[in-house]
């Protein structure tokens, strides 16, 4: 993330700045530490079921400015496709 934004500043330095992150990890931990307004949501599947680790257990002062949310949204999009696709 870094290397992208050194290219294209597209992560500002300071103001509100709210972001999603799907499989919340490293894009997330580079956001709030660059940013100290941002403030993020995270959704991913349970560690236990193949979701990616949380990084943000041990950096306190970043994990109250992020949400996580564990969800399968392979079926939830399932489920919405078989709602939305009968005849």
């Amino acid at each position: 993330m870094a290397e992208i934004d050194g290219q294209t500043n597209c992560i500002p330095l300071s103001g509100n700045l709210h972001f999603l992150d799907l499989g919340p990890g490293g894009f997330s931990v580079y956001v709030l530490r660059k940013n100290y307004r941002a403030r993020g949501l995270g959704i991913s599947l349970e560690e236990e079921k193949g979701g990616h680790k949380y990084l943000l257990t041990q950096k306190r002062e970043l994990r109250e400015r992020h949400e996580l949310v564990s969800a399968d949204l392979t079926l939830e999009y399932c489920i919405l496709e078989m709602l939305y696709s009968i005849p």
